[in-house]
């Protein structure tokens, strides 16, 4: 970070103590929560995402998409001294909330590697953790999309909540523009893999 984003983020920094809240499906803004279409949900689906939504965060840690937060940058990813890795310094501390929250249900885990960091699945009972995953397929095998399967990422997650899937099979069955059919994957089938069409 340079320039005018440092100097952005340094100065919400400084006001981060008497800055105005805002609800963090509001407060995030990126690619992702953009393709979710926060503004134009129906009732009955902005109400289970306020619900079930969470968000790992460098600041705060766990953040509810119905929670109010100030503005602030700070990626999960970043070493603050003396603290480190704030994915290492967070994992110990939010695993065992977000354990908590699957023993109703199960976690759909849709993170970049780096948020992902933040928790330890080995937390979780068994089959509690779904993973998914976005990928290309080629002549060299399957490699995440990475950035440019952002928005992919909203529309799915939309899917989810409008679908109100709840299961693996649920997260597999959806269908998403732009995605082939979901395909269960890895050891326990908890790994959903779609592949980027086109």
């Amino acid at each position: 970070m340079r320039g005018v984003h440092l100097d952005r983020a340094l100065n919400e920094w400084r006001h981060l103590d008497t800055a105005p809240g805002m609800l963090a499906c509001h407060r995030y803004s990126g690619v992702v929560w953009g393709a979710l279409g926060v503004a134009h949900m129906p009732p009955a689906v902005r109400r289970r995402m306020l619900s079930r939504v969470v968000v790992p965060s460098g600041l705060w840690g766990l953040v509810a998409a119905g929670d109010a937060i100030p503005a602030y940058r700070l990626k999960m990813g970043t070493r603050v001294v003396p603290v480190g890795l704030l994915s290492a310094f967070w994992r110990p501390r939010i695993s065992p909330l977000l354990a908590a929250r699957a023993r109703r249900g199960i976690i759909i885990d849709l993170l970049p590697t780096e948020h992902a960091a933040a928790f330890d699945p080995v937390e979780f009972r068994p089959n509690a953790w779904v993973r998914v995953e976005i990928v290309d397929e080629g002549p060299g095998g399957r490699r995440s999309v990475g950035h440019a399967g952002k928005s992919l990422k909203g529309l799915l997650a939309r899917a989810i909540l409008d679908q109100d899937a709840r299961t693996a099979t649920d997260v597999a069955d959806l269908r998403v523009p732009g995605l082939a059919p979901g395909i269960r994957d890895g050891p326990d089938g908890n790994t959903i893999v779609f592949i980027r069409e086109g």
